[in-house]
């Protein structure tokens, strides 16, 4: 790659442009992340219907560093409003009993969890993913934004992941 084009290309992402998609990810059915940190967008655009790039912009995404990516544009306020700007309605009063009793829609429930329970970690390393079905086996597919495949996850890891830290937060997808 000349040296235009990683300039011409780290300007855009600088500026707020998506990044365009691999060849995979033109074909795909299920919206994956283009990002390091962008799994807000890919939790959005597979629970709402609609697009990355549409996701993208609603989300005001930027690829900034670590340290302000979480607070700034992967918060639950941020999501909430993206999600009222693409037309669509979510109920958010939902707690853990609302998801293990299956009583949501699969594929529309987005869900935040959180890698550790330190709670530096849990405010600094949280990631957006969708929830598919709960299995007979008691686990979950949880769709994490890097594979057209679910992650299939335990219901007391994923319960783990959901309750660490302060944000409990979880949006469904209503219309």
């Amino acid at each position: 790659m000349n040296v235009f084009k990683v300039f011409w290309l780290t300007l855009k992402r600088l500026l707020g442009y998506p990044p365009e998609p691999t060849e995979e990810q033109k074909t795909e059915k299920i919206p994956t992340m283009r990002q390091l940190r962008d799994c807000a967008v890919a939790a959005v655009a597979l629970a709402c219907g609609v697009s990355y790039e549409k996701a993208y912009k609603a989300l005001w995404h930027w690829d900034l560093p670590f340290f302000l990516e979480s607070p700034l544009l992967s918060n639950p306020l941020n999501l909430k409003r993206a999600i009222k700007n693409l037309g669509k309605t979510f109920k958010d009063d939902i707690n853990w009993v609302y998801v293990d009793n299956k009583m949501y829609q699969p594929m529309r429930l987005i869900l935040l969890v959180k890698s550790d329970t330190n709670l530096f970690s849990a405010i600094w390393f949280q990631h957006w993913v969708v929830i598919g079905n709960k299995n007979e086996d008691n686990t979950f597919d949880v769709y994490w934004g890097d594979s057209q495949e679910p992650r299939k996850i335990k219901r007391e890891e994923l319960y783990s992941m959901y309750s660490t830290g302060i944000l409990k937060d979880a949006m469904e997808i209503m219309d």
